[in-house]
């Protein structure tokens, strides 16, 4: 990335959450966006690979995360039609432990879809996990697990149809803030 060139945004990092904020930083607030890659969209060094991430409404009771899960649920329907593929697969989500009360009092207080399992219910869905004597588990039916390959290549091809400036091989070292009280700051260096 040359020195002196300015950006309205700047995203560091290009895993499923930089790509997807530079996408929506170019999309909604018409800015100029620039995103910093240390080593190559897709890699394997990041969390944002495989289909291992699971995506569901409520993994937190805390309302601003329920209604952010909400939302992130339309938008991944925007960018599954806009790739024309599947980004996510439909599983259902299986959780208990500590915690569960809370996550419990949240889906019913935002009336998401959920269902209390006993161990012959787990049986039947998910042969060989077994609960603690005794122990309930929340079983949300949309929990959904993220292709994250495929949404890594559609969230930057989206990004670049919005004109995202994608640097790959280029890793942030340093930055800091306006002196002055302005929004923004300064990307003091950044390596190739």
């Amino acid at each position: 990335m040359s020195s002196g060139r300015s950006v309205d945004v700047l995203v560091v990092g290009g895993g499923i959450l930089g790509l997807c904020t530079a996408w929506a930083a170019a999309v909604t607030a018409r800015r100029s966006v620039a995103l910093l890659e240390r080593v190559k969209i897709g890699h394997a060094m990041g969390s944002s690979t495989g289909d291992a991430r699971m995506r569901v409404l409520a993994a937190y009771p805390d309302d601003s995360y329920v209604a952010r899960g909400i939302a992130a649920g339309e938008d991944w329907l925007r960018a599954e039609q806009a790739y024309g593929r599947p980004l996510l697969q439909t599983t259902g989500c299986l959780s208990w432990g500590d915690g569960q009360q809370d996550l419990l009092t949240g889906l019913l207080r935002h009336d998401l879809p959920h269902d209390i399992w006993a161990q012959p219910d787990v049986d039947r869905a998910y042969p060989g996990v077994s609960l603690p004597p005794g122990i309930a588990a929340i079983h949300q039916p949309d929990g959904a697990i993220i292709h994250a390959d495929r949404a890594l290549t559609a969230f930057a091809g989206q990004a670049s149809n919005r004109d995202v400036a994608i640097h790959e091989g280029v890793a942030a070292t340093a930055m800091r803030p306006w002196l002055r009280g302005g929004r923004g700051g300064q990307l003091l260096g950044g390596s190739r």
